[in-house]
């Protein structure tokens, strides 16, 4: 399997071509580019250098397309729910969370969540609200690429995704129960502690 996993920040982008599974892989190609002068048209111009970049690098063609945005924009809040079920939380995500984005108009949100684990007798939720209009401006740097991906992850969520995939602690290790990861980029920093 081949999978292109693509990282969008405002001014940049970085990729990375994996052939293989999880077990076993290895970089077919990989890349990235940043916008170095003001240009009239930025969204544009990002998505011809990123297409432009995935040709030369022939990382055109993939079975799996992952797409990491910025989360400068996003808005995260912390909420609780007297149940889990996906289903359910988002039908009442938006009307749950509105008094708490006062800043923002719900309408013009996109509302997603992870669930939080701890001791509490409540679901936890850390619940991220993307204007549509950044989510509209990553889209359209993916169009002018030529890709078309079916969903994107804001980066802190990709971030939440990999601690699934680092080694679990067992009764034998001496580290410290809480692990961390710290990531450093242009605009924003995502620090997650697990």
């Amino acid at each position: 399997m081949r999978s292109l996993g693509i990282s969008i920040q405002p001014d940049s982008f970085t990729f990375a071509l994996c052939d293989g599974s999880l077990k076993k892989f290895s970089v077919a190609a990989s890349g990235g580019e940043s916008l170095d002068t003001i240009s009239d048209d930025p969204v544009r111009d990002l998505g011809r250098s990123l297409g432009a970049a995935l040709k030369a690098a022939g990382a055109t063609k993939f079975d799996r397309l992952v797409v990491s945005v910025p989360s400068v924009d996003t808005a995260l809040r912390e909420h609780s729910m007297p149940f889990s079920e996906r289903d359910k939380v988002m039908q009442v995500l938006k009307f749950e969370i509105e008094s708490e984005l006062y800043h923002l108009d719900i309408d013009d949100v996109v509302c997603d969540f992870i669930e939080l684990h701890d001791d509490r007798a409540t679901t936890t939720l850390m619940v991220g609200a993307e204007p549509k209009a950044s989510v509209q401006s990553c889209l359209d740097v993916l169009t002018e690429a030529s890709l078309d991906p079916s969903t994107l992850d804001v980066d802190y969520g990709g971030m939440a995704a990999v601690t699934k995939l680092l080694p679990v602690l067992t009764e034998g290790d001496v580290l410290d129960p809480y692990q961390a990861l710290l990531w450093i980029g242009p605009f924003s920093s995502i620090l997650m502690v697990y």
